[in-house]
């Protein structure tokens, strides 16, 4: 999923290279980058669990 939308991410900034509004091409890719850093969170947050439940704390 992370792929498939950093290849979007490509190709919207691809087709959007003409845009003369600096700003919405900036709003459009931020979204973009916003999505990601989310699902990445996401991702992280899942690893970590993993690892907390294979390795629990020496108590």
């Amino acid at each position: 999923m992370i792929g498939k939308l950093r290849k979007r991410r490509a190709d919207v900034l691809e087709s959007l290279k003409d845009v003369p509004d600096a700003i919405f091409v900036d709003l459009v890719i931020a979204k973009f980058d916003e999505q990601i850093a989310e699902l990445e969170a996401g991702a992280m947050k899942k690893e970590v669990e993993a690892w907390k439940a294979r390795f629990p704390p020496a108590d």
